[in-house]
C-alpha cells in the first residue's frame, strides 16, 4: 500500500560496491532542469505490485486474528499466534515500499509537490475513512460488532476529537505513522546519495526503536532505555523500515540463487523464532497464561526477528521481479489493480466489512471461521476490493459523463 506512490523504478542503481549514487545531494532546481532531458521509459517494478498485494492481504489476516491477544490454552490462540507470526511483515513492507520510492523525490518533484501529492492525499485518505466510518457507526450502531460507545448520533466535535486520538479505529495508527514519516522526508532526503550518513540514520534508529524494549524484556530498568534511548526523531520503528527501504533497494545487490536460499531460510527461521518466542512469554507450556499479550519485544514489529523477516521477504521479492515480468499482461493487470487498490482496502476492510461481519453472520459462522482466520482473511480480502473495485469504477464513469458534458 502506497498511496499511489509510482511503482517505477526511481533512479538507476548504482554499481555494487560503489559509495554513492551523486557526488553531491540533487537540489530541486538542478532537478528541474535536468527534467528538460530526454529521458527513457521506465520499467513497472513488478515486484513492488506484488508484494503491495501480499501485504494487503496480510493485513487483513492480522486483524481477523485479535485472538492472539486475549491468551488462553485453546486452539483458537494458538491458531492466531501462528498467523501472527507468518504475517506480522504487513505493515513493514509497506513502510519499505514507501521509503524505496520517496527518500530520493527530489530528482522528480519539489517538496511543494511532494506534501501536495503525499501528505494531502494520505491526509485526505484518512479523513475519508474516518468520515465513513463514523458515519456508518453512529446512525447504525447496531450493525457492526463494537460500536457501543458511537450511540448517540454523528457530533461534528466528537468527530475531530476522534480523529485526533485515532479513535474511530486503532487500525489506523498507520496513516498517522506514515504522514509524519512525510513530513520529515524533506530532511531524510539530505541523505541520498551519501551511504555512510544513510548507514548512521539506520544504525541510530535500530538502536533507539528496538533496545527499549528488550531492555525492558528482559527484566531490566525500562528507563535504561527510555531515558538513555529516549531520542524521539529515531525512536520510531516505522522510521527504520523507511530507511531500509530505500537503503536495500539502492545499495544492495539483488540477490542470485544462493542469496534467495539464504533468505528464504531467514524468512523461516524469523516465522519460527517469533512465534516460539509468542508460546514462551505466554505460557503456552505454563499451568497458566496472562490475561494480556506478552512479549512484544520478540513478537511485534519492534522485534528484530521481524526485521530480519521484512528485509529478507523484501530483497527475495526484488530478485524474483524477472519472473513476475514474464507473467501475462491480465495476470499484471490483475496485481497491479489490487496494487492500487489496496490503500482503500486497509481503510474499510476492518471497520466496516470485519465489523460487519461480527453482527450480520451467525455465531456458528463466526466460530468456524475463528478457527480458520486465513479463510476469513480471503473472504473480506474479496468483499472489501470488490466493493473497492466498484466505487471507483462509478466514480470514474461519472467523472467522465462530467468531463464530456463540459466540453459539451
Amino acid at each position: 500500500m502506497t498511496d499511489g506512490v509510482s511503482q517505477r523504478t526511481v533512479a538507476p542503481r548504482r554499481a555494487h560496491g560503489s559509495s554513492s549514487i551523486r557526488a553531491s545531494v540533487p537540489t530541486e532546481a538542478s532537478d528541474a532542469a535536468a527534467g528538460a532531458a530526454p529521458r527513457k521509459p521506465r520499467v513497472r517494478l513488478m515486484f513492488v505490485d506484488v508484494l503491495n498485494a501480499v501485504a494487503c492481504f496480510a493485513v487483513i489476516v492480522l486483524h481477523t486474528t485479535f485472538a492472539v491477544f486475549s491468551p488462553a490454552h485453546s486452539y483458537s490462540w494458538l491458531i492466531a499466534d501462528w498467523w501472527q507470526s507468518v504475517f506480522i511483515y504487513a505493515v513493514p513492507i509497506f513502510f519499505m515500499i514507501s521509503g524505496m520510492n520517496l527518500l530520493g523525490y527530489r530528482a522528480r518533484q519539489t517538496t511543494a509537490d511532494f506534501f501536495k501529492r503525499r501528505v494531502v492525499r494520505t491526509g485526505g485518505a484518512l479523513l475519508l475513512g474516518s468520515a465513513v466510518s463514523y458515519l456508518a457507526f453512529t446512525l447504525f450502531p447496531d450493525f457492526f460488532w463494537g460500536t457501543e460507545e458511537f450511540r448517540g448520533g454523528p457530533n461534528p466535535i466528537d468527530f475531530v476529537k476522534r480523529v485526533l486520538s485515532n479513535g474511530i479505529s486503532g487500525t489506523y495508527w498507520f496513516f498517522y505513522a506514515i504522514i509524519y514519516l512525510y513530513l520529515i522526508t524533506p530532511l531524510l532526503s539530505l541523505a541520498v546519495g551519501r551511504r555512510d550518513l544513510m548507514r548512521y540514520l539506520i544504525g541510530l534508529t535500530a538502536l533507539a526503536a528496538i533496545a527499549p524494549p528488550l531492555i525492558s524484556f528482559f527484566g531490566f530498568n525500562p528507563a535504561y532505555g527510555s531515558v538513555a534511548l529516549g531520542w524521539p526523531l529515531f525512536g520510531s520503528i516505522s522510521l527504520l523500515y523507511f530507511l531500509c527501504g530505500y537503503y536495500v533497494r539502492t545499495y544492495m545487490a539483488p540477490l542470485d540463487r544462493r542469496g534467495q536460499m539464504i533468505a528464504g531460510g531467514l524468512i523461516v527461521a524469523s516465522i519460527a523464532a517469533i512465534f516460539a518466542s509468542g508460546l514462551l512469554a505466554n505460557g503456552w507450556f505454563g499451568p497458566e497464561m496472562p490475561q494480556s499479550l506478552q512479549g512484544g519485544a520478540l513478537t511485534s514489529i519492534n522485534s528484530p526477528f521481524c526485521v530480519v523477516l521484512a528485509l529478507s521477504l523484501f530483497k527475495l521479492f526484488e530478485s524474483l521481479d524477472p519472473v513476475f515480468q514474464r507473467w501475462g499482461a491480465r495476470a499484471k493487470a490483475a496485481v497491479s489493480l489490487v496494487s492500487g487498490l489496496s490503500l482503500y482496502v486497509y481503510l474499510f476492510h476492518c471497520t466496516l466489512v470485519i465489523n460487519g461481519m461480527g453482527v450480520w453472520l451467525p455465531q456458528p459462522v463466526l466460530d468456524v471461521l475463528t478457527r480458520v482466520p486465513v479463510v476469513k482473511a480471503a473472504i473480506v480480502f474479496a468483499i472489501t476490493l470488490s466493493a473497492v473495485w466498484g466505487v471507483r469504477t462509478v466514480k470514474n464513469a461519472l467523472m467522465t459523463q462530467v468531463k464530456a458534458a463540459r466540453k459539451g
